[in-house]
């Protein structure tokens, strides 16, 4: 698997995941976490670290969605 193919894999699991956020920080907690997990994956596949990959302009606030 090419490290592209494994990047957009992992860009649709956090937008799959994201759909099923319902805006409760407590009930969100486990599907935040997965998200977290596929971030530090995606961002370690593209060689930076999470926080570069977070205060990218594409980075999405899973808690107010803007």
């Amino acid at each position: 698997m090419t490290m592209e193919i494994r990047e957009k894999e992992l860009k649709d699991l956090i937008d799959k995941l994201r759909a099923e956020l319902k805006g409760n920080l407590l009930e969100d907690c486990e599907v935040q976490a997965e998200i977290y997990e596929l971030k530090k994956e995606l961002s370690a596949l593209q060689g930076i670290t999470i926080e570069q990959y977070e205060s990218n302009d594409d980075y999405i606030c899973e808690n107010c969605s803007g």
